[in-house]
């Protein structure tokens, strides 16, 4: 069951917390600025905590009470953090080998088919694309409306949520120990 809550996931920090933290240190190390998407704040939560930092901050207030809105049952695990896009669309990978894109009253939108399961969180680019890596190697660029533009088989597990930059690249690590930079078309 998937909750529409504030928590970052857990499971990414105690599994895959030296590729995180490998790909965090190399984009700190690079010095890159926050997407367009956050800066413009078209995007309210474009990629995994937020912005290319992954600082978790948002620049949104935060709900004034704890009532719970709804809930949807995904049917299987839905490990990944939620990205939200400029409509309000939710976006969230979850172990049935699918990206979901939720709409704001906790109705699905569409389900993306992957090849393989996903534990990392999609990215949203300022233009609507979603970016998301599945665990067989693939990374994958969706249109807003559920349908692939792209998809890249990088040739290695991935558990590490894509990074984009302010110029638009999609920086991804993979479990082969390689930062893989992709241009927005592919």
């Amino acid at each position: 069951m998937l909750l529409l809550t504030n928590s970052c996931s857990s499971w990414l920090f105690r599994n895959c917390h030296s590729v995180v933290a490998a790909s965090v240190a190399l984009l700190a190390a690079m010095a890159l600025t926050p997407t367009k998407a956050h800066a413009d704040k078209s995007v309210p939560w474009a990629m995994f905590r937020a912005n290319a930092q992954h600082c978790g901050l948002s620049i949104y207030q935060g709900p004034k009470t704890s009532n719970q809105r709804w809930a949807l049952r995904t049917g299987d695990k839905a490990p990944t953090s939620a990205v939200v896009g400029s409509d309000g669309t939710i976006y969230i990978g979850v172990h049935d080998k699918s990206l979901w894109a939720i709409q704001p009253d906790g109705r699905v939108k569409w389900k993306f088919a992957t090849a393989g399961t996903m534990g990392s969180s999609p990215a949203i680019a300022a233009d609507g694309t979603i970016y998301m890596p599945d665990h067989v190697g693939n990374l994958y660029a969706v249109n807003p409306d559920g349908k692939q533009r792209w998809m890249r088989a990088l040739g290695s597990t991935i558990y590490a949520s894509p990074t984009l930059g302010a110029d638009g690249t999609i920086y991804q690590g993979a479990d082969d120990g390689i930062l893989h930079a992709i241009n927005p078309d592919g």
